[in-house]
């Protein structure tokens, strides 16, 4: 069986730069996961909406070379702060999510469908057409946040990613893992 995080990478990876083509997936794809995510939603709720003010401290890097993989780990310099803090707020039906990250280099900005993956658990798979910060078509990624407890959330960001070897023309795949904690409170609308 596939994991649930690689058939929304998947699908969502389909989407293409010609604007007709990607409106039409980008509707089917909201469908898709509003469909996936309906039985899941069920006490996944109180009613209230959530913020979640995040803060991403550490960067893992995944990449690949030819059939080999390397991988690092580094906390996220301080002097980044401006690319470290974005927020997320649920609305009170727990189905949809407004992102605002400035300056945006992830492209993760936007309202976003959600899919609860558990109790205090959802993620959101942003996809827009190119330029992108680590691809060119098209930008991709998957947004985790997991709740801890009553005032506080993990978050994890993993955009797509490819790499040009500038010796052989061929890519591969370069994914930086972007790690960290939000804190979580209940807003009234």
């Amino acid at each position: 069986m596939i994991p649930l995080t690689s058939l929304l990478l998947l699908q969502a990876a389909q989407i293409r730069p010609d604007a007709a083509r990607s409106s039409r997936r980008s509707r089917r794809r909201s469908t898709w996961l509003a469909l996936l995510a309906a039985p899941a939603l069920v006490g996944a709720t109180d009613g209230s909406a959530v913020r979640y003010d995040c803060v991403l401290d550490r960067r893992v890097v995944l990449a690949s070379e030819g059939a080999e993989w390397s991988q690092s780990s580094q906390p996220i310099p301080a002097s980044e702060s401006a690319q470290r803090s974005f927020s997320v707020e649920t609305d009170r039906a727990g189905k949809r999510a407004v992102v605002r990250y400035e300056p945006d280099m992830m492209q993760l900005s936007g309202t976003h469908d959600l899919v609860w993956l558990a109790p205090g658990q959802f993620a959101f798979s942003p996809a827009f057409a190119g330029p992108c910060l680590f691809t060119e078509m098209a930008c991709v990624a998957l947004v985790e946040v997991s709740d801890v407890d009553e005032g506080k959330a993990l978050v994890s960001v993993t955009p797509a990613g490819s790499a040009l070897d500038q010796q052989s023309g061929k890519r591969n795949v370069f994914q930086m893992i972007s790690l960290g904690s939000c804190a979580r409170k209940k807003v009234s609308k």
